[in-house]
């Protein structure tokens, strides 16, 4: 009987093999899923504390709207879990130009730029983030703040953890 948990050349898993593991595979799954649940559950925490960390609490409305969301590609399978904040902005802009502006810069020479006009054609949860400004640091492809990806240090944060702390106690009530 065998446990290999972390990482491996395809990725990070838990694998396990054996005579005990073939007749009881469905309680495993179920250890499992329940071990990913609670890691996902701790990187909404980490989320949200890097979120206050770094100020990003006007409101506080995006980082209390953390949520672990949980995705299969078919039925029974363990799936995975997003990690994201449900409050953020969407909807659809309208971006047209209106015109040209003659600007001088400080040497004289004049040059025409281009001026647009920005509006919002449709808009739900107006004012908050978009999911690239949390990730990159941008908006309308033009960056506004040091980049702190919450998404890949969330990511980071999880990867230090001690996978078998949550999973060994699971397993080994799911295989008594």
């Amino acid at each position: 009987m065998s446990i290999n948990l972390g990482a491996t050349g395809s990725g990070a898993g838990i694998y396990v093999s054996g005579p005990l593991f073939e007749r009881s595979s469905e309680a495993i799954r179920e250890a499992c899923a329940e071990g990913l649940a609670q890691l996902a559950d701790t990187g909404v925490e980490v989320m949200q504390d890097q979120m206050r960390r770094y100020q990003l609490v006007r409101t506080g409305r995006t980082a209390s709207s953390v949520r672990a969301i949980h995705r299969q590609s078919r039925p029974g399978s363990l799936g995975y879990w997003l990690i994201t904040p449900t409050d953020v902005w969407a909807g659809e802009l309208r971006i047209r130009q209106t015109g040209t502006v003659v600007k001088v810069n400080k040497k004289g020479i004049k040059r025409r730029v281009k001026t647009w006009s920005v509006g919002v054609a449709r808009a739900e949860a107006t004012g908050r983030p978009t999911r690239s400004w949390l990730a990159y640091g941008e908006r309308r492809g033009r960056k506004l703040r040091k980049a702190t990806n919450y998404y890949a240090a969330t990511t980071a944060a999880l990867r230090k953890l001690r996978y078998d702390r949550v999973f060994l106690p699971l397993l080994s009530e799911a295989l008594q």
